[in-house]
């Protein structure tokens, strides 16, 4: 019980499928012709806290990652809720600022 509360203190490393995406996406926002192309990347999850920490992990490599979360308007267990209709829209307006966005995936 404590090795988990002192790996919960440091920080759970992340899967190795959200490390290699991370990794491609660094590499290939990372190359000069990508950064000048209007590529965008949609990401899906099922689950909210996995949305939430993979903008969390992709916020790490900012300028180059400019990811948004995503969520539709429901409520999750937690009290959390989704995004409006309203800011959907913008965050899918807004497309010269963000590069990924994170969705859940119903």
């Amino acid at each position: 019980m404590q090795e988990l509360e002192m790996q919960r203190a440091v920080g759970f490393s992340l899967h190795p499928k959200m490390e290699k995406m991370i990794d491609i996406l660094v590499q290939h926002f990372g190359k000069s012709d990508a950064a000048s192309d209007d590529t965008r990347v949609m990401v899906f999850s099922s689950f909210r806290p996995v949305v939430d920490r993979l903008v969390e992990e992709l916020n790490k490599h900012k300028p180059l990652l400019r990811p948004a979360r995503f969520i539709g308007q429901g409520t999750d267990k937690n009290g959390n809720k989704g995004l409006s209709q309203k800011e959907q829209l913008q965050v899918c307006r807004s497309q010269n600022i963000y590069d990924e966005l994170i969705e859940r995936k119903a």
